[in-house]
């Protein structure tokens, strides 16, 4: 990962107080020519450096919301969405008014808020499951009443990251507030005038609270750890640069003199995207385009910060049956027949099943690429392993994680060896997707040829239709019962749905295959009628299911397609 230009030998952190402090260690005050014993004289210089990078263009998107820092998420209608900490709303309840909250941007422009906004925080934080404590919890969502500038001044809504590699990859933090420089105050460097806030940058360690949190530490004299946040930040968003991209991995719960905590975003993307679809994940990639290769990464977890930089170092299976890879090391210049790729099996979080996973993989021996358990060396030895599409053309859909388990060979020196774990976070995109939503009735429209009929094949959650007719109605529609959840609370509801098929004169069943004048396709609608569905409560609620279309006269066409439900009924 690159760091911003500016950086190249800038080091700083979050303080403790006040709120949203900036704290930048001795190396960093050097590293700026500034004293740290008379900071005054050079902390406006370390200040701008910091202040300037916080307001480059990939960071338009963080904000100010009250006391607290908050990212722009996107927008939906009337309505913004940003993401902030649980501590910064009224967060005793689920849902809450918010109208007190405004949203600014790096100009102090502001852009949603006041009237008709409302909070949510997850479940969590009310009934903490085990384990999980403040900073895994410390996640909120605000819907804000949109303001005439969002028109012309809301930024381009960042990425999220819902990955599980976050570990031992830079961080960098973006929140407003005074500077303190190697443990003395520097307000006095702060401008008169404009938004303060500042950019500073550490390293993620490990995933605490059962996952549901990240650290990074801060340390005095240290160019890599130099920055962190303070037990009053909250909300600001934590960055690292994946795919060349800027994305978001946490927010700011709070900190200590010598760590940083925050919640993992990767844990609440799903209640993100259920309450806000339109969110930015980086595993959802832009239709009509391929998912970007996630990187494999090794993790603090598994203790192994480094790699050693000695020659004649191989990298092979270690015997387990989750790791095809070859289990001996060769010392060979000319590598016709080798093998350059390993197989692994992952799991699929969502599902449970394992399947193989093919991954490239090769050493670097200081002249070029070879073999990884090719030991010939012309200096030092680094391993890099990759996923490839292109080798897996039929994993499913979904996050896929697992481990690659190495053993380290010393060619020349057998009494020497180790070992290594890669984690792997295998992002999968899904087909793209029809979506049903409430506001707009029927955004499901998918076109077929003429005498194709639709039925709801078996699967979990989801009932209807299972075969089709043939019958000359006026009209009719088909009921599909699913098994939704609430957006809010997470718990199951179940929503019934109307579906109708355009036959070319009328709206029939979706079973039914009649054409009438030759119309030349068939048209699939479904939406959520109120009255199916008494009783429900304010709130947005998702589903998805899968749909078949089938050929009446051409009995061996057969498609089956997603379907994404998005009934927003938001309070």
């Amino acid at each position: 990962m690159k760091k911003h230009v500016l950086f190249a030998a800038v080091a700083a952190t979050l303080f403790a107080a006040p709120v949203h402090a900036i704290k930048i260690n001795d190396h960093a005050m050097v590293a700026n020519v500034a004293n740290p014993a008379n900071v005054g004289g050079g902390a406006s210089n370390v200040y701008d450096t910091l202040r300037t990078a916080s307001l480059a263009s990939q960071f338009d998107a963080v904000g100010r919301l009250g006391d607290c820092t908050a990212t722009w998420l996107g927008a939906e209608g009337d309505y913004a969405w940003v993401l902030t900490a649980a501590r910064c709303v009224r967060n005793t309840n689920l849902v809450h008014n918010a109208d007190h909250l405004v949203f600014t941007n790096k100009d102090g422009i502001a852009l949603a808020g006041g009237a008709g906004s409302t909070s949510y925080i997850h479940a969590n934080r009310i009934n903490k499951p085990s384990s999980v404590r403040e900073a895994g919890t410390d996640i909120a969502l605000v819907r804000m009443k949109r303001l005439p500038a969002s028109n012309t001044h809301a930024p381009v809504a960042p990425v999220l990251y819902d990955g599980a590699a976050e570990a031992n990859v830079p961080v960098g933090f973006v929140s407003h507030g005074p500077v303190v420089g190697a443990g003395v105050g520097m307000t006095a460097a702060w401008p008169t005038t404009g938004e303060r806030r500042a950019w500073g940058e550490s390293v993620i360690g490990s995933a605490t609270e059962q996952g549901h949190a990240l650290t990074s530490r801060f340390a005095m004299g240290s160019a890599t750890h130099w920055a962190g946040v303070s037990e009053g930040d909250a909300g600001s968003p934590w960055f690292q640069q994946r795919d060349g991209k800027w994305q978001i991995v946490g927010a700011t719960s709070g900190g200590t003199m010598v760590q940083s905590n925050g919640v993992r975003v990767s844990k609440y993307a799903r209640w993100i995207n259920d309450l806000f679809p339109a969110a930015r994940l980086a595993s959802e990639a832009p239709v009509g385009l391929p998912s970007p290769a996630p990187a494999i990464e090794i993790t603090e977890t598994n203790g192994y910060v480094s790699y050693p930089q000695s020659s004649n170092l191989a990298f092979i299976g270690n015997g387990s049956p989750e790791l095809i890879a070859p289990l001996d090391a060769i010392n060979v210049s000319n590598e016709t027949g080798v093998r350059h790729t390993v197989t692994a099996y992952l799991r699929n979080t969502q599902t449970g099943a394992k399947m193989p996973v093919v991954f490239r993989a090769s050493r670097s021996n200081g002249c070029g690429e070879v073999a990884i358990n090719n030991a010939f060396a012309c200096g030092a030895s680094v391993p890099r392993v990759s996923y490839d599409p292109a080798l897996n053309p039929g994993l499913p859909a979904g996050t896929w994680v697992g481990t690659l388990h190495f053993k380290l060979v010393y060619w020349n020196d057998g009494s020497r060896g180790g070992q290594i774990w890669l984690d792997a976070a295998i992002k999968v995109a899904a087909p793209p997707t029809a979506r049903v939503d409430f506001e707009t009735g029927t955004n499901l429209s998918e076109t077929f040829s003429s005498n194709v009929y639709f039925t709801v094949p078996t699967q979990a959650g989801a009932a209807g239709p299972t075969s089709g007719h043939y019958v000359k109605t006026t009209t009719g529609h088909s009921t599909i019962t699913v098994q939704g959840r609430d957006a809010i609370t997470g718990v199951a509801k179940t929503l019934k749905l109307r579906a109708q098929r355009d036959n070319g004169c009328a709206d029939v069943a979706m079973n039914n295959a009649t054409v009438c004048n030759g119309s030349p396709a068939s048209h699939l609608r479904v939406w959520l009628d109120p009255s199916d569905n008494p009783g429900l409560q304010p709130s947005r609620y998702r589903a998805r299911f899968n749909v078949q279309a089938r050929g009446w006269f051409d009995r061996s066409y057969s498609q089956t397609f997603p379907v994404d439900v998005d009934v927003n009924l938001l309070p």
